[in-house]
This record gives C-alpha cells, sequence and structure tokens, in this order.
C-alpha cells in the first residue's frame, strides 16, 4: 500500500513539473471515516510518501461506509463546494469510489486542479469523469484469474458464490465483475453472489452451503439495514460455521485466517 502510495506521490510532483513544489497543500478525499483500517493504512502510506517533499496534506473523510442516503452525498456536495471555493489546493487526491464521484461532481470547482484518484473499483473503460488533468491507480479484481485459482485448489468447485454487499462502492464493484462475466464465460463454474442480506442471514446462508460451493469474499461491511461491521467481525463468524472454502479478494482478509 505505501509503495502505491508513493508512486502517486511521484505522478503529484511529475504533474507539477514546471511549477513551485514548496509548500504545496494537497487535499486528501477519504471515502471512509478515519478509523477505518483501510483508511489509515492510505493515510500512513501519504505521511510516509510525502516524507522528503515540501508537501502538506489536508486529510478529510466522507464516512461513506456507514452513511450513504441521497440527502448525504448532496450535502456532502456542498460541504466541499465551499472549501473549494476558499481554498486554492495544489493537488487532490482521493481514495475509493465515492471520494472520486464526489470529485467528478465539483468538476467545475476544481478545473485545472491535478485529482490522483487511488483505489477504484471501477472498470478501467467506465473511468470517465469531466476532470481534464486526472490520473492515478484502478483497483479491480480480475474474476476470472480469481476463480482459475479457486478451482486449482478444488477442481471439484461448481459454484463459486461471490460475497458482495449493496454499498456504495460495491454496485460499482459488481458493474466491473458483471462486465467481466460477460465478456468470458470460461472457468467451468456457476456464479453466484450473496447481497441484499443482514449479517447472520449471510453467515446461515454460507452456512448451509455443500460440496461443490466454493465462497469469493469481496466486500460485505454494509447489511440490508444498514448496519456496518468491521471486516475481521464478520469473517470470523463466518468462517466458525461455513463448511466449504472461503477465498478472499484482498491480501488484507488473510489477517482473520
Amino acid at each position: 500500500m505505501r509503495q502505491v502510495i508513493k508512486w502517486l506521490v511521484f505522478i503529484f510532483i511529475t504533474l507539477k513539473s514546471g511549477a513551485v513544489i514548496a509548500s504545496s497543500q494537497v487535499l486528501a478525499i477519504h471515502s471512509y471515516h478515519p478509523d477505518f483500517f483501510w483508511t489509515q493504512s492510505l493515510v500512513e502510506g501519504i505521511e510516509s510518501g510525502i516524507k522528503g517533499h515540501e508537501i502538506t496534506v489536508e486529510h478529510t473523510y466522507l464516512d461513506s461506509k456507514r452513511v450513504q442516503s441521497d440527502g448525504y452525498f448532496e450535502n456532502l456536495k456542498s460541504l466541499y463546494q465551499a472549501r473549494l471555493a476558499d481554498h486554492d489546493y495544489d493537488a487532490i487526491l482521493t481514495t475509493d469510489n465515492a471520494a472520486m464521484w464526489l470529485v467528478g461532481e465539483l468538476a467545475d470547482e476544481i478545473g485545472d486542479t491535478p485529482v490522483i484518484f487511488s483505489g477504484l473499483n471501477t472498470a478501467t473503460s467506465k473511468i470517465d469523469y469531466a476532470v481534464p488533468r486526472l490520473t492515478g491507480v484502478n483497483e479491480a479484481i480480475d474474476i476470472w484469474d480469481n476463480i482459475g485459482l479457486i478451482k486449482q485448489a478444488n477442481p471439484d468447485a461448481e459454484r463459486v458464490w461471490i460475497v458482495l454487499d449493496d454499498s456504495f462502492s460495491s454496485r460499482q464493484y459488481w458493474t466491473a465483475i458483471e462486465s467481466q462475466l460477460a465478456s468470458d464465460t470460461q472457468g467451468g463454474v456457476e456464479i453466484k453472489r450473496f447481497h441484499g442480506l443482514l449479517f447472520d442471514e449471510l453467515v446461515e446462508q454460507i452456512a448451509q452451503l455443500d460440496a461443490g460451493d466454493v465462497v469469493l469474499f469481496v466486500s460485505y461491511f454494509k447489511d440490508a439495514s444498514g448496519t456496518f461491521m468491521e471486516h475481521s467481525d464478520l469473517l470470523t463468524a463466518i468462517q466458525s460455521k461455513a463448511n466449504v472454502p472461503i477465498y478472499g479478494a484482498s491480501s488484507f482478509m488473510l489477517l482473520t485466517a
């Protein structure tokens, strides 16, 4: 993660070539809350990456894992419109989908300010924002490569159940996965999805899976009632009852293995 952020800082410096780097002001817009483990690692990476450079980063947080109503997002737009009107930033750094969505909504206010994104779960072909100076790191799993690895470890697998909730970022994630599924029918397995469930329902339905079933856990932080749960707590509950193999799409899930 820190190596990715260091590369993003390099992009920022490149975008700023020909300009004065001293005392550069960067606005970091994080999609989630500050004590979310993923956001904490990103902040640590950013701060590590800017060491030795005259760059000051203002970290802001959208809390979009826990609050996702239309009214809330509209209020975020108004808040950042006011912020951008009062501040002249040298660059904007976004982490994950909600922050990049916000930047796309504020393209007029951002103008020619360089924008560096990270953690987008969107198909590369879908990254189309009205921001003229845009670059960054796309994060999307290759579903068929993952299924290929699953088949190597479990040759008898007949069904792969993707665990992916209906949160803001997960909806974009699922669109990217569907695009991959539509473009390639190889794999020799049936793809199904767990979503729209309460956490307890998800745990129980996975517990009922049998031979031939495999679970690929992508992201499930918010259940059908809007309740938030850390991935480590949910995965621990799932693993305690599951009778089938559980695979994770991200390396941080290995922490609960």
